[in-house]
């Protein structure tokens, strides 16, 4: 609890001083508790509870196209030997027009980031280099196109074998038609390494039966439409294929990796399809709600049973499930905070596998209080 009180007090120094320094900038500051049933995704998995605290800084530079951002969040978790979680970026952006009329855009925003756990979770510190860059150009008033890249270098002190580059080709069009509806769709072609390197061209193994790559070609569309006034319905779909081998079983397991899903479920070594249905209502009082169901299923590169014997079925997964949150907008000045939203979260979880262990049933709550400045 000591450790939580001084990154709240860091946090309130941080937004005090960056206020009086330059009027520039903006952010917000974030308050969670949370209740997760199965936190660590199989059968038998313990609760925990997650008290977490959330700062972002904006500081657009007056009369130029760069900016400077901050993202920090520290997670204590009280049934894990009052372990913690903290995950810092600092992002560099640079956005510009390239032509006078504005329709077509360029952004650039490189990411450093900085993991520093304790307790248990302390073997998992790590450092990480990422970028986004997006080239976007408006065909018209309702027609959007944009190509891009990301990519990601992780890499675990204490870990290495859990290091890892993963680099992403992307190209998207969003579409508005006068019926109130929006179309997104993107494709994306994804490469990832294992090796801790950022780069590798060889042949060489990680351990048996273990790729040193992977690569992936996925597909998602979302379609948004408006039911009345203040309601509206989106659909969302998503499609994976594997088109280069990686048998990524080495931590897809390990309880103590719960906050890196690249690690505990990397998406990469398997194929799935994702459907998203989500209901919004906006009420006078400014109250938002939302009402969303999914259903997932996953086909896994690896055997059920976690051996190498290539006549073993291979796991699958299926998951559904459902979710409500619910927020409430205050705009009155509170101190330095011009607005203060208060949100209250819940979703519930079926897993089906044909490994038995990743047969279970999840509820998460969650409370949210967000104040902005």
């Amino acid at each position: 609890m000591k450790k939580k009180i001084n990154y709240l007090i860091v946090i309130f120094t941080i937004v005090f001083i960056s206020i009086r320094a330059n009027a520039e900038i903006k952010g917000s500051v974030s308050l969670n508790n949370s209740y997760i049933e199965n936190p660590f995704h199989f059968a038998g998995s313990n609760p925990l509870t997650n008290h977490s605290i959330n700062i972002k800084l904006s500081n657009n530079i007056s009369g130029s196209d760069f900016g400077f951002n901050f993202m920090g969040n520290y997670s204590l978790l009280p049934q894990l030997s009052n372990s913690s979680v903290s995950d810092n970026f600092f992002q560099f952006a640079y956005t510009t027009d390239l032509d006078k009329d504005g329709t077509m855009n360029l952004s650039f925003l490189p990411y450093l980031g900085i993991g520093l756990n304790s307790g248990d979770l302390t073997g998992y510190n790590n450092f990480s280099l990422s970028v986004l860059s997006t080239l976007s150009n408006n065909f018209s008033e309702s027609s959007i196109g944009r190509i891009g890249y990301r990519g990601i270098y992780k890499n675990y002190y204490y870990s290495q074998s859990l290091s890892f580059s993963d680099q992403v080709a992307f190209i998207g069009f969003q579409q508005f038609l006068e019926t109130n509806t929006s179309i997104n769709s993107e494709l994306n072609l994804g490469y990832k390494n294992y090796t801790g390197k950022l780069f590798s061209f060889s042949n060489q193994k990680f351990s048996k039966n273990q790729s040193e790559t992977a690569s992936q070609l996925t597909a998602n569309i979302k379609v948004g439409q408006s039911l009345a006034d203040k309601t509206g319905l989106s659909l969302m779909y998503s499609q994976s294929w594997n088109i280069g081998s990686s048998n990524a079983i080495k931590a897809a397991f390990n309880p103590n990796l719960i906050f890196d899903k690249e690690i505990y479920d990397d998406p990469y070594s398997y194929e799935s399809r994702e459907t998203i249905a989500t209901l919004t209502h906006f009420f006078d009082n400014e109250y938002k709600v939302q009402l969303s169901g999914f259903y997932f299923d996953k086909n896994y590169n690896y055997n059920f049973d976690f051996s190498y014997d290539n006549d073993v079925v291979k796991m699958q997964d299926n998951s559904y499930g459902f979710g409500l949150n619910i927020e409430k907008v205050f705009n009155n000045q509170f101190l330095v905070f011009t607005a203060t939203k208060l949100s209250l979260n819940y979703q519930y979880l079926d897993n089906s596998s044909n490994s038995s262990i990743f047969n279970y049933i999840s509820n998460e709550i969650g409370f949210n209080i967000k104040m902005n400045f």
